[in-house]
């Protein structure tokens, strides 16, 4: 449905951000993701000097091409699942640089991990979240993981 779309329209805008900035394969490296699924899509992002916007087409041939479903992809976007397991189940294909799809698997969470002491914290306060945070952050990322635990029970 609507909430689901919406969910896996922000991972897939994180992209991007994962394979240029976390990743940083060479220059002209092209990477293809194919999700399948209900809201499931194939989209491509190239380097493109430290950037690597997303493609309006799918390069041929790319450097590594990556299928997964939607479930095993929205659950590595979100560090729900730990990335070599996932591989070790064989839930992903990847074809070509196998070296440079491990390693966007790898890297293919995009959340913000919490902070270390934020458990101490929430022992004292009662409050979820980073301490450093402005409780307006904390608020948001409360939100953001009962809206991620809904999107968990729709799959």
């Amino acid at each position: 449905g609507a909430v689901a779309r919406h969910a896996m329209d922000r991972i897939f805008m994180a992209m991007p951000y994962v394979v240029g900035r976390k990743v940083q394969p060479e220059n002209g490296t092209g990477v293809v993701i194919n999700v399948s699924g209900l809201v499931g899509r194939v989209f491509a992002v190239a380097m493109e000097g430290k950037r690597a916007p997303l493609l309006p087409s799918i390069p041929a041939p790319p450097t590594v091409s990556l299928s997964m479903d939607l479930e095993t992809f929205a659950c590595l976007a979100c560090r729900r699942r730990e990335p070599q397991a996932v591989l070790d189940t064989g839930r992903i294909y990847i074809i070509g640089n196998r070296a440079l799809g491990e390693s966007i698997v790898d890297q293919l969470n995009f959340m913000i991990r919490s902070c270390p002491s934020s458990s101490a914290i929430s022992k004292r306060t009662g409050l979820q979240g980073c301490p450093h945070a402005s409780p307006v952050s904390r608020v948001r990322a409360e939100v953001s993981i009962v809206q991620i635990d809904r999107f968990d029970s729709l799959m």
